[in-house]
């Protein structure tokens, strides 16, 4: 286990959690509660660049490095292309991402997996408890804002959502809606298993994010639970039980719940997909958008064209970028698949993953999916090539 920082609240991890707040999806700037998410994005430059300069703390594992340095170059050919300033957008991401991988090397603490565990955790804990306060007329809405897609948001005190009124609330934490309490929910639970091994948090995670009523979530976490568990399947048995009295207890409270729930795993015949699939109609788009130029894309502000967004889905990331731009895109994950070659578990957590881009893919141009995405990376990368490394310098990989 890891030994505790002395000091939690420091300037480090100050800079870590301003990286998860400063941008979309995360819904503090939409509510007021801080500035213009591109004016976030220069304090949070200059602070990781100063402290990365300050603290010498500007070397990032080669392997990491040259990912990141391989983005950059094909992201300023992809401008040069398509004229489009979403990717030195990207860029800029990338920088700042590079800076804070930087200071986490330097300290090799685990601090930033800390850090990002304890802030989904507590939105997740909150917005539970929250979600079943609304769900029993006990909470009501405090105060709504818009959201980043103009939609309206709903902020009850413990939690914000997109999805509420008629009688049904999803917990959404303070991201933009359910589905990205969810996916990132998710990626604290495969922090948590392979770096950390905190069974509380592990098991409060899971229970805590039912209340997103995510789809995506209830594919993935019987995945989850086979794929890592696959030696204690009665564990395994009890807890999809367990997870399954908890949604059927849920579909009971209103018929409202039941096709939140068990409605949107419904066949549907006009589309060809479950109900619950709200990504269905963006494919066929989006595939045809990619065969227009399969190789480089259409660039990735075409896809907001006539105001049909279709970035929503995998298939959104392949007609902006093309078939190269893809590839580097989710080269990170590619690494990850390599270091699965050591240890299966990194294997694993691809395709949960992978499982979860198809609702909500990777996103480049957001701070938090490059930061949280290419941690993750050098961290597995640690745990097979540094690990004795890291023991010495006060943080431990845990064996699964």
């Amino acid at each position: 286990m890891l030994q505790k920082n002395k000091l939690f609240f420091n300037l480090r991890n100050f800079i870590f959690f301003f990286s998860l707040i400063a941008a979309w999806p995360c819904v503090f700037t939409f509510m007021g509660w801080l500035p213009d998410w591109k004016t976030n994005l220069y304090i949070l430059l200059f602070m990781s660049v100063l402290y990365a300069v300050i603290k010498n703390a500007l070397y990032v594992p080669t392997p990491i490095s040259t990912l990141i340095i391989l983005q950059i170059f094909v992201w300023i050919l992809y401008f040069i292309i398509h004229f489009d300033s979403s990717y030195l957008t990207r860029i800029f991401v990338l920088v700042i991402t590079y800076c804070i991988l930087g200071i986490q090397y330097k300290y090799k603490r685990l601090e930033f997996v800390n850090v990002f565990n304890s802030w989904i955790y507590l939105q997740v804990i909150l917005g539970g408890v929250g979600f079943l306060l609304v769900t029993a007329n006990l909470l009501p809405v405090i105060s709504t804002f818009t959201e980043f897609d103009g939609r309206p948001g709903a902020f009850y005190g413990l939690f914000t959502t997109n999805v509420f009124g008629g009688g049904l609330c999803r917990n959404a934490g303070f991201f933009d809606e359910p589905g990205a309490l969810a996916c990132w929910g998710m990626y604290a639970l495969l922090f948590n298993k392979l770096f950390i091994g905190n069974k509380k948090t592990e098991i409060g995670l899971i229970i805590g994010l039912i209340s997103t009523l995510s789809l995506a979530f209830f594919i993935q976490i019987p995945v989850y639970l086979v794929l890592f568990y696959k030696k204690k399947r009665k564990q395994v048995l009890i807890i999809c039980l367990l997870v399954f009295v908890a949604l059927k207890g849920l579909s009971m409270v209103s018929s409202v719940y039941n096709d939140a729930i068990f409605g949107r795993l419904q066949y549907n015949e006009e589309t060809g997909s479950i109900k619950g699939d709200n990504r269905v109609d963006q494919v066929a788009p989006a595939l045809a958008l990619f065969c227009t130029s399969p190789l480089f894309g259409v660039g990735a502000s075409n896809l907001g064209k006539n105001d049909h967004f279709l970035g929503a889905n995998i298939f959104g990331s392949l007609a902006a970028d093309g078939i190269i731009g893809l590839l580097i895109l989710y080269s990170p994950l590619l690494m990850l698949l390599w270091l699965g070659r050591k240890k299966a578990k990194y294997k694993y957590a691809v395709i949960i993953l992978l499982l979860g881009f198809y609702q909500r893919p990777y996103g480049a141009p957001f701070v938090i999916n490059a930061v949280v995405l290419f941690s993750f990376v050098m961290y597995a990368y640690f745990d097979i090539y540094k690990r004795e490394e890291l023991r010495q310098q006060n943080g431990v990989l845990i064996d699964n």
